[in-house]
């Protein structure tokens, strides 16, 4: 697995597995808010979390097994990252 960087923040792993965490950690300590958004590969929102800090979004069985949109929106900033669920 790697690491994707969203203008300061990592994501990871990617691919996630089902009954695992995806990771998010804000690049700066500064503890700056910010909103996950996870959208379906049809555009259909399932899950949105909002954290400070690093923050571990639970995969469970309510998503399946394919790809998703993951938007972080900070500061008026959104960065888009497409992760793969297994």
């Amino acid at each position: 697995s790697f690491s994707i960087s969203l203008s300061g923040y990592r994501v990871y792993p990617n691919p996630v597995k089902l009954g695992s965490g995806l990771v998010i950690i804000p690049a700066n300590s500064a503890g700056e808010s910010y909103l996950v958004s996870i959208y379906s590969s049809n555009g259909v929102i399932v899950s949105v979390y909002s954290n400070n800090g690093d923050f571990s979004i639970p995969i469970d069985n309510s998503l399946v097994k394919g790809l998703y949109y993951v938007v972080i929106s900070s500061a008026g900033n959104l960065q888009t990252e497409k992760i793969v669920v297994e």
